[in-house]
């Protein structure tokens, strides 16, 4: 079978457009038919993977803006294929539930959160530089969107907090990633290119390496979160309505991490060398701060929340270890943690549809007695 990885990363967004005109459990439908196509599609690519094979495959290459030497350039290799797998997978359990419990302006939730799962694919197959930006800031409008729309009380303060560290995080990477090119084809007669596999021919300068370091792995600790860049967290995790944070938190954390791996190590060698030990020790500090502010929280959502902080830190420090067993780890963690928080986040909505819709945990005791019980056979 030959993979189209167009088909796959655009599909769920295609199905939820045309189910944005239905209402209920039939917009919820169809924007799931349009995920199980895509989970389809990854669940083929799993088996049909050469693993022997060296670098990408299904690669899609075709120019998109040749005046700034951009290209629509996709590809899977063994660094993003269970990336992509879980993501597939995550977002088609977000529609299964919000078709078994349809959400208010059901089509408008299922265009949001299939954008969202559309913008996360393409991060992941993304092999031009300007296509990753773009993808990595589109994941993030949905969701704030979805929280605005479909929010607690708290969604504005929530909302606004969320913009103001990811645009910080968005325009430092931005400016990054185009100073990025510009310098790498000065140092080359190709002209000016965004495509990954030919910047990381070039080898900066040394202090450049530094700045455009610091102004990715700024974007990405943010989009972790890590320790110190985490304000916006606690607010976001509070407010999003739970079939969206449930994806959130298992799958788009994961794309920051991945982005260290696919851009900044391989780009900015040099740096990354340079700023290993510090980035280690805010990766251990974080596992003691997540860790701790977990034990501390009432609050369900905010308990996966710090633990989840905690769990990346562990990812972080797997990556920066700069050795291929780490990395290895790094990305069977990634793929686990995602595995088990967003089913997690399923059953805080259980939870609380038994206890009155609330989610602390100082208010859960007794909630057995809500249970469905089954008599014993005489």
């Amino acid at each position: 079978m030959t993979i189209h990885l167009s088909i796959l990363l655009y599909a769920p967004l295609v199905f939820a457009v045309f189910g944005t005109v239905l209402r209920g459990r039939a917009a919820g439908g169809l924007a799931l038919a349009g995920s199980v196509v895509t989970l389809a599609y990854a669940i083929v690519m799993l088996f049909d993977f050469d693993s022997s094979q060296d670098g990408l495959q299904y690669v899609t290459n075709a120019s998109w803006i040749p005046a700034l030497g951009i290209r629509y350039k996709l590809g899977v290799d063994g660094l993003n294929l269970w990336l992509i797998a879980l993501t597939a997978l995550l977002f088609t359990a977000s529609f299964v539930w919000i078709v078994i419990r349809p959400v208010e302006r059901a089509g408008q939730f299922a265009f949001h959160l299939a954008l969202g799962e559309t913008a996360v694919l393409g991060a992941f197959m993304a092999q031009d530089l300007a296509l990753f930006v773009l993808f990595f800031d589109l994941m993030l409008v949905p969701f704030m969107f979805l929280m605005f729309g479909w929010g607690g009380p708290q969604r504005r303060t929530a909302t606004i907090k969320m913009i103001i560290y990811t645009l910080v995080g968005s325009l430092l990477m931005l400016a990054a990633a185009v100073a990025t090119a510009v310098l790498s084809a000065q140092q080359t007669d190709g002209g000016l290119t965004f495509v990954l596999s030919r910047l990381e021919l070039v080898t900066l300068p040394d202090g450049t390496q530094r700045w455009l370091f610091a102004g990715f792995a700024l974007a990405f600790l943010i989009k972790m979160p890590a320790f110190l860049v985490d304000g916006w967290m606690p607010d976001a995790y509070r407010t999003m309505p739970l079939p969206a944070l449930a994806v959130f938190s298992a799958v788009l954390s994961k794309v920051a991490a991945y982005g260290f791996l696919r851009i900044v190590l391989p780009l900015f060698p040099d740096a990354t060398v340079d700023f290993q030990l510090t980035i280690m020790i805010l990766a251990v500090v974080g596992i003691l701060y997540g860790s701790a502010m977990a034990f501390t929280q009432t609050n369900l959502r905010l308990i996966l929340g710090y633990s989840s902080l905690a769990q990346l830190s562990f990812i972080t420090l797997g990556i920066f270890s700069l050795t291929d067993q780490g990395v290895q780890g790094a990305i069977l963690q990634a793929v686990n943690h995602g595995l088990v928080v967003a089913p997690l986040f399923f059953i805080i909505m259980l939870v609380a549809e038994r206890a009155s819709g609330s989610e602390d945990v100082r208010e859960l005791g007794g909630i057995a007695t809500a249970g469905p019980r089954r008599s014993s056979p005489a």
